[in-house]
């Protein structure tokens, strides 16, 4: 073994570490917050390098005494004490390798998961959720029509639809008429059973029969179990701006509960009210999209609990 030249070389790498970790702390002060994350890690790694060599170089001079006292045999013991370290430590920073790896691509697989999941959650809510156009008579004997979303469900008594009063309830009395029609197929209904409740912010429009709606089948599916602030949920709704045909479904959290209600983080505009907030972790209805209309644009985004 030319040991001299090894300690050299071991002294030669770990010079030139120091000397890296001497002009980056120099050139530390004037980076960004970004580049002092950066450069931290890279301090990080410099160290434990450093540690690496020192540890050799201590090993590599236990080995050079042991032979210049005459104990061969310790010395053989040392080296290959010294080369089962390193191969531990390499096999140990493998694994560190490929730990990252896994984790990366078990974030990744979650993420196209999740969005599977939302899609799957749009696909299947989207049947349930009607377009009603609402019909009134005002103090001047004019016909005023309210657009708003609801959501089908089966009651005993037939096919019933789920919306906010503000949408059937004006101060010019309770709508007399909804037509109501549908994203998916051509089903186009007229209901004139009209019901509010009086101490929420929610009405029922009733076929008074069964009527067979594509894609929806059973009562609707209503969260047990209440959200938790930061829930994921997706609104589904027919809002007044913005897609002029289809549905559209905006995504959010639950960002606060506010008196009855909860608050979400989800947009919500004109003509949504009504429609369907769905808790994305269980796949129900956690309420209707409700708000507070300030302008056009219902800027307070609530939605009301539906048990």
């Amino acid at each position: 073994m030319d040991l001299n030249k090894k300690i050299s070389k071991t002294k030669k790498k770990q010079i030139f570490f120091s000397m890296g970790y001497g002009i980056l702390i120099f050139v530390l002060a004037s980076l960004t917050i970004t580049g002092f994350v950066l450069v931290k890690k890279e301090l990080e790694y410099i160290k434990s390098e450093n540690t690496k060599l020192e540890i050799s170089l201590i090993e590599t001079q236990n080995i050079v005494q042991a032979l210049v006292l005459g104990k061969d045999e310790l010395a053989v013991a040392l080296e290959a004490e010294k080369d089962q370290r390193e191969k531990v430590q390499a096999e140990y920073e493998n694994s560190v390798e490929q730990l990252a790896t896994l984790e990366a691509s078990v974030e990744g697989y979650q993420q196209k998961l999740e969005s599977r999941d939302i899609v799957k959650i749009i696909n299947d809510w989207s049947p349930r959720v009607a377009r009603l156009q609402c019909e009134f008579i005002n103090g001047l004997g004019q016909t005023i029509t309210s657009k708003a979303s609801g959501v089908a469900t089966f009651v005993a008594t037939g096919t019933r639809f789920i919306t906010n009063k503000h949408v059937i309830s004006k101060d010019f009395g309770v709508s007399k008429k909804c037509n109501i029609s549908f994203a998916t197929g051509n089903t186009k209904l007229e209901a004139t059973l009209i019901s509010v409740i009086e101490e929420k912010d929610l009405a029922y429009v009733d076929m008074n029969k069964y009527v067979n709606l594509p894609g929806v089948v059973g009562a609707v599916k209503t969260c047990v179990d209440k959200p938790v602030i930061g829930d994921q949920v997706v609104i589904l709704g027919y809002p007044s701006v913005g897609a002029e045909e289809g549905i559209t479904a905006t995504e959010g959290i639950v960002s606060g509960i506010d008196d009855d209600y909860y608050v979400t983080s989800a947009k919500i505009e004109q003509g949504n009210s009504g429609g369907a907030a769905i808790l994305v972790k269980n796949n129900c209805l956690l309420g209707l999209p409700t708000l507070v209309v300030a302008g056009k644009i219902e800027s307070l985004a609530r939605i009301l609990p539906i048990k």
